[in-house]
């Protein structure tokens, strides 16, 4: 239920991280966040679906080939 909040502040910080380890996050860990959220807003048929929707698309476009960050980088 806290993930809205959270994704306000993950955003802005991945703009601030050195571009490889924003990369890496972007692609990897706040998907699954962003798609978990969607889920729920698709199921009440929520008006924020396109927003997280195009927010999915952007964070996409941090996807390369970036290593998957493990448990000691986070």
């Amino acid at each position: 239920s806290e993930l809205p909040d959270h994704l306000m502040h993950v955003l802005p910080l991945i703009g601030r991280m050195p571009a490889d380890l924003a990369s890496a996050f972007a692609s990897n860990q706040v998907p699954l966040a962003v798609e978990k959220m969607l889920e729920g807003l698709r199921a009440i048929e929520s008006p924020w679906t396109g927003v997280l929707e195009a927010t999915k698309k952007v964070l996409q476009r941090h996807k390369q080939d970036t290593p998957i960050l493990t448990e000691a980088a986070q």
